[in-house]
């Protein structure tokens, strides 16, 4: 755990540098347990504040319908905190490397590797930390997490930052643009 402070720290202060001499090669293994550690330690803060009434989340955790899927404040809840969850992450993570890491190739950019790529979206989770304090921490560690998104492949990959926005905006936009449509599906 010093380790994990000592980088979440470097990545908070000095994102440059760490990218910057970050390793593109051996392994994904610790790159995967930072970013589900953190991952599961900003869910279990907010999980926690909105048992106490607090957060985006708290108006739903007493609602009869998450109650009956098992999403609610119930005993079920933190198994799929602790299972579910983590599976999710890494399937979303291995997803949005790929995509990411596709449209860095079509831009002729990549070149360091897809691992690389893996690792910068790994690293990039440090301010998921932030999720401790409440409503805010996790709105201000999602967009800090995503400049550093941006900062870490320009650095992993030695490529401009307007190649680094273009690869992780895109996802993002498509993803909107899909919540968006199926909303007004709904309406």
């Amino acid at each position: 755990f010093p380790g994990l402070w000592a980088t979440i720290r470097l990545l908070l202060t000095r994102p440059g540098d760490f990218f910057r001499t970050m390793p593109v090669g051996g392994g994904m293994a610790k790159p995967l347990i930072f970013h589900v550690l953190l991952a599961e330690f900003m869910v279990a803060c907010q999980y926690v504040w909105s048992l106490a009434g607090i957060g985006a989340t708290a108006q739903y955790m007493g609602s009869p319908e998450l109650m009956d899927m098992g999403l609610g404040a119930s005993e079920t809840a933190p198994v799929l905190l602790l299972v579910v969850y983590p599976l999710m992450l890494v399937l979303r993570l291995m997803l949005m490397t790929g995509v990411i890491h596709l449209l860095l190739r079509l831009l002729r950019s990549g070149g360091s590797g897809a691992e690389a790529t893996f690792r910068v979206l790994s690293y990039s989770a440090a301010p998921l930390a932030l999720g401790i304090f409440p409503v805010l921490g996790p709105l201000v560690g999602g967009i800090w997490s995503i400049v550093l998104t941006v900062l870490g492949l320009k650095e992993a990959h030695r490529t401009g930052i307007a190649v680094s926005m273009f690869a992780v905006f895109v996802p993002i936009l498509l993803l909107l643009a899909a919540i968006v449509g199926l909303m007004q599906g709904m309406v």
